[in-house]
């Protein structure tokens, strides 16, 4: 009878949104009206006593074809200040963008996003997963009078493409979940980041495809701070090399360690 009951105030709670389907046998929609799955949630799941948590995949719709002449977009992350020490807004997942059968060209491209902002700053790390993603620029864009990380949709596909996340976000902020806007909708636009931590302190790249050992900045295709050894080299060295550390300039000894 208990169960019943809950059931009757489930339905009936569905019944009064107009996004929702709740029908008496099929797909079961939240957020909206033609569930394409047994279950499909649109808007994410709330994970906490507020609405400004969530867990669970997130339909960010589809970018514009930037390639084809269309506005171009940024797809607003989280808050970048929060001008307050107890304002958070962050999100730990993954953004995947999907072209489907395109016939030039077809885009299953996946980044995981680590970040947040919190105590006034602001720290956010975006690894690319598969082989068509490359290093994105993250940038700093004011909209709707908040500052906020972004990324441009022209990066994450040239052309449309599906955007969904998974994960968790939170935003205790603003409340405001990720989501594609025009560029030209948006001000003070500035580069925040253009640099991936492979491995935190460790390893790093960036846009220009730049590998960083030791640093966080590369400037060469091979960057490495520190003492390195490389073995078997040959040529001119004519075995091991030990490249030290550089002391104004980049020098190299041979015959080992």
């Amino acid at each position: 009878m208990k169960s019943t009951f809950v059931l009757a105030l489930l339905c009936a709670a569905v019944a009064a949104r107009a996004q929702n389907t709740f029908p008496s046998s099929g797909a079961v929609g939240i957020g909206t009206t033609t569930p394409a799955s047994p279950l499909e949630i649109k808007t994410g799941v709330n994970w906490d006593a507020t609405s400004s948590n969530y867990a669970g995949a997130l339909d960010l719709g589809y970018n514009n074809d930037y390639g084809a002449g269309n506005p171009a977009q940024y797809l607003l992350l989280f808050p970048q200040f929060a001008g307050s020490i107890v304002s958070a807004a962050g999100m730990s997942g993954v953004i995947r963008d999907y072209r489907g059968m395109g016939v030039t060209f077809n885009s299953p491209s996946e980044y995981t996003i680590v970040g947040q902002t919190a105590y006034g700053n602001s720290y956010i790390n975006v690894i690319p997963r598969s082989v068509v993603s490359g290093v994105l620029t993250v940038y700093s864009v004011t909209y709707g009078g908040v500052v906020y990380l972004a990324l441009r949709g022209q990066d994450l596909c040239g052309s449309s493409a599906h955007l969904t996340c998974s994960g968790c976000f939170w935003n205790e902020i603003n409340g405001v979940k990720p989501q594609l806007v025009a560029s030209s909708s948006c001000t003070n636009v500035s580069i925040f980041t253009e640099t991936t931590e492979l491995i935190p302190n460790a390893l790093s790249a960036n846009t220009e495809n730049y590998i960083g050992v030791g640093t966080n900045n590369p400037e060469e295709p091979l960057h490495v701070v520190g003492h390195a050894d490389a073995l078997n080299v040959g040529g001119q060295y004519n075995g091991d090399a030990v490249i030290q550390a550089n002391t104004g300039g980049r020098t190299a000894t041979s015959g080992g360690a």
